[in-house]
């Protein structure tokens, strides 16, 4: 199983203990989502709250959350990862959106 995830993701086999691995890459992504979460809430007092790998925002707010999640990703590792939407959530009437 573990061939076959890193031949879908060949960087994990430059992973190397106490520089780039498992625990390291962790750390950085919880850094991501902090900072993001900062900047949204002290700049913009946008509310959010993580979830594994994402972050849950008010509908009206999808757009300014994945663009700061974007702009932490790229400052701290020269790109920036694509963001979805669960589509599904859609259809369901926001109560906080006034």
């Amino acid at each position: 199983m573990i061939k076959q995830i890193a031949s879908k993701h060949p960087i994990l086999y430059c992973l190397e203990p106490d520089e780039l691995d498992w625990a390291n890459l962790q750390f950085e992504e919880a850094e991501c989502f902090r900072i993001a979460m900062k900047t949204l809430n002290e700049e913009y007092s946008v509310p959010s709250l993580p979830v594994h790998d994402s972050l849950i925002v008010r509908r009206r707010d999808y757009e300014l959350a994945a663009f700061e999640l974007q702009r932490v990703y790229r400052e701290r590792f020269g790109y920036a990862p694509t963001m979805t939407m669960d589509d599904s959530i859609l259809d369901v009437e926001d109560p906080y959106d006034f």
